[in-house]
C-alpha cells in the first residue's frame, strides 16, 4: 500500500466511511464497503480492546507478529485517545491475486514481492471518532501526526515502517523484519519458498504457512523501556 505525504490516494477529499466509496481503492476486496465489512460507524467490538476488524486482521497474520501487532494498536490508542482519534489495522494478509489486482501507483510490490502476501506486513489506518468513540472519518493525510506516532510505537517493537522509507514513503505499513529468519531480502525468502514448493509434498504450500515453518533467529520484540 502506497501512503504518500500530502497526497490523498483518491484525490483531494475526505472519506466519510460508508457514504463515499473506499478511500483506499480496491485493496480490500471487490466491493466499494467491504473496507468495514459494509458496517463502518458499527466495526467496533464495545467489549473487546481493539475494533473487529483489527482482530481479524490480526489473527490472519504471522503467529509471531499478532501479539506485536496487538500491542502496537492498543499502545497508539492509548496515545490517540486525547485527540478523539483511533487506529485500526485496515489489511494484513493478502493473497498473490489480491496484490496484483493493486494499481501500479498504489504499490510497486507484486505478488511474492509484498511481505502482506506471507502474513508479515499490516497497514493502519487513523480515523477521527464520533461521539460514541467509534471510527468515522479516515485520515489520509500522512502528515497527521497520529502516523509518527504510530511510525515510533512501532520501531519500539522492533516492527520495520514505511514511513523510514527513502524512495516511497508509506507511514501506514509496518512488516517484521526479515532479518529474524536470518534472511537478507525478499528476494532469498521467495527463493527459499520456491526450493521448498520442489518437493512434491509441499506444492500446495501458501507463503503464510511457508513462514510458520521459518526458525528465529532474532528477537520477535525490543525489550520494554
Amino acid at each position: 500500500m502506497t501512503f504518500v505525504s500530502n497526497d490523498l490516494r483518491r484525490g483531494e477529499r475526505l472519506s466519510r466511511l460508508g457514504l463515499l466509496e473506499e478511500p483506499l481503492g480496491y485493496v480490500d476486496g471487490l466491493t466499494l464497503y467491504e473496507f468495514v465489512n459494509s458496517n463502518p460507524i458499527n466495526g467496533l467490538d464495545p467489549e473487546g480492546l481493539l475494533d473487529k476488524r483489527t482482530e481479524a486482521n490480526i489473527a490472519k497474520l504471522y503467529s509471531q507478529l499478532q501479539p506485536l501487532a496487538r500491542k502496537h494498536v492498543e499502545k497508539l490508542n492509548e496515545k490517540l485517545q486525547a485527540d478523539k482519534k483511533i487506529a485500526v489495522i485496515i489489511q494484513g494478509l493478502r493473497t498473490e491475486q489480491e496484490q496484483n489486482r493493486i494499481p501500479a501507483q498504489n504499490t510497486q510490490a507484486r505478488g511474492l514481492q509484498s511481505y502482506h502476501v506471507w502474513g508479515l506486513a499490516y497497514d493502519i489506518g487513523i480515523f477521527k471518532c464520533d461521539e460514541k468513540g467509534n471510527a468515522k472519518d479516515y485520515i489520509t493525510n500522512a502528515d497527521d501526526p497520529g502516523y509518527d506516532t504510530a511510525g515510533a510505537i512501532g520501531k519500539e517493537l522492533g516492527l520495520e515502517w514505511g514511513g523510514d522509507w527513502k524512495r516511497l514513503v508509506d507511514k501506514p505499513h509496518f512488516q517484521y523484519p526479515l532479518k529474524n529468519f536470518g534472511i537478507k531480502d525478499i528476494q532469498e525468502l521467495i527463493k527459499k519458498y520456491q526450493e521448498k514448493k520442489k518437493d512434491p509434498k509441499f506444492q500446495a504450500m501458501t507463503p503464510p504457512a511457508f513462514v510458520e515453518t521459518l526458525p528465529v533467529k532474532g528477537p520477535t520484540s525490543k525489550p520494554a523501556g
